[in-house]
């Protein structure tokens, strides 16, 4: 699924935007395994992925 939705995004949007997929894997992945595997999530993997996510959003912003 994850090489399909990669190959359609480079069709959909700049390469630039697609790169940041290796960023946001993770976070599926934790919400996959949560949600259908039933593993165990702490607050402390739910903050790191938030960093993650903050972070890929403050390089990938608009300049102004």
């Amino acid at each position: 699924m994850a090489y399909t939705a990669y190959v359609w995004l480079l069709k959909a949007r700049p390469a630039t935007e697609v790169a940041t997929h290796a960023y946001v894997n993770p976070v599926v992945a934790v919400a996959l395994g949560a949600g259908i595997g039933g593993e165990h999530v702490t607050a402390v993997q739910l903050a790191r992925l938030a960093v993650i996510l903050l972070s890929v959003m403050s390089v990938n912003g608009k300049k102004k």
